[in-house]
């Protein structure tokens, strides 16, 4: 299982999803184990299965922030903005301190056209680490508030 970190680590999931298919198999009641292959499979760009491992870990570790965000963050790529609300709510509840929570959030609200909350989600993220932030969170808060008919606070 370090071959499969050492891969995620490098950004290679195609081979790490390997690894974590036979681990899963060989320890089928490890959270940790089902978490890495929910991210294997959400770097792959497969969402619906990345719900599903996610889905495991939950069943297996019920208040498991990393695995509600890797479920919203798959939600946000399967273009479910609702259910991906859901999850990353979840995600923020359990863990407050996580910046790339409210950055999603914060997408995953303006697929729902519910612009006040991405607003509030992406100035949550920004206030809480302002120089790690991924760059798109301060665009993506003045369309919110451009959005939201909050055209001063935009500019």
């Amino acid at each position: 299982m370090n071959a499969g970190k050492k891969y995620l680590d490098q950004g290679d999931a195609k081979n790490a999803l390997a690894i974590y298919k036979e681990a899963v198999v060989l320890v089928p009641n490890d959270p940790g184990v089902h978490l890495n292959l929910a991210n294997c499979y959400l770097l792959s760009d497969a969402g619906a299965e990345a719900v599903r491992e996610a889905d495991e870990v939950l069943s297996l570790e019920p208040n498991s922030a990393a695995a509600y965000f890797i479920k919203g963050s798959a939600y946000l790529r399967l273009l479910n903005p609702k259910e991906s609300v859901k999850a990353l709510e979840n995600s923020r509840r359990i863990d407050p301190g996580v910046t790339a929570t409210f950055f999603q959030l914060g997408m995953a609200r303006m697929g729902l056209e519910q612009w006040n909350e991405a607003v509030s989600a992406f100035q949550e993220g920004i206030r809480l680490d302002s120089n790690r932030l991924h760059s798109a969170a301060r665009f993506l808060l003045a369309q919110s508030l451009l959005r939201a008919g909050r055209k001063e606070e935009a500019q």
